[in-house]
């Protein structure tokens, strides 16, 4: 082994030493577990890890799942990818592939929907209704270019339903700026 790399060695064996000390010695790790106040969750037994067990009754526990799992940011997030994935495979004529996850976006969006009923009467006159099977037959009519053309009515549509909701902000974001067309053809 070469000198540099035996010092290099050593200093992150040094750092890992000093990085374990300090957790070891950490003020936190002294101090009983606790849930974060802004959750003012409800229970008489200690914390521990099972929080979901240590809640007092099922109506506690149901509130934790519903503060776990969030409104429609997560599913969001999850959406956006399959869209971007959708977006990909389509560049890539891949239109089997685009159509899974269009499939799985659709899913995804009617879960969070479920969860976020104020949001449906957007989607589904935006989104839903008037395009999921536009999309699915461009998608399974093996024509890359009609396949494009749902692709950009779909991206209209999110553009949209995000304005009608009040979070055009949304729109701003590099995703619908880079999926905005397509280049040119293969």
């Amino acid at each position: 082994m070469t000198y540099s790399f035996i010092k290099l060695l050593n200093g992150f064996l040094t750092a890992a030493v000093v990085a374990s000390s300090a957790i070891a010695t950490h003020p936190a790790q002294a101090q009983p577990l606790q849930h974060p106040k802004k959750l003012a969750l409800k229970q008489t037994k200690p914390v521990s890890a099972a929080w979901l067990r240590d809640a007092d009754d099922d109506s506690e526990r149901f509130r934790r799942i519903e503060l776990y799992l969030g409104g429609s940011q997560a599913p969001m997030m999850d959406i956006g990818q399959r869209y971007l994935a959708a977006y990909q495979a389509i560049s890539d004529e891949n239109l089997d592939l685009a159509n899974y996850h269009f499939e799985k976006l659709v899913d995804r969006l009617n879960g969070m929907l479920m969860k976020r009923p104020q949001r449906t009467a957007s989607a589904e006159a935006l989104f839903l209704d008037p395009l999921e099977q536009l999309v699915k037959t461009a998608f399974k009519s093996r024509d890359v270019s009609q396949a494009k053309q749902a692709f950009l009515t779909m991206r209209n549509a999110c553009v949209a339903c995000h304005v009608a909701e009040k979070f055009g902000y949304i729109n701003a974001q590099p995703m619908f700026g880079q999926t905005a067309s397509f280049g040119p053809a293969k």
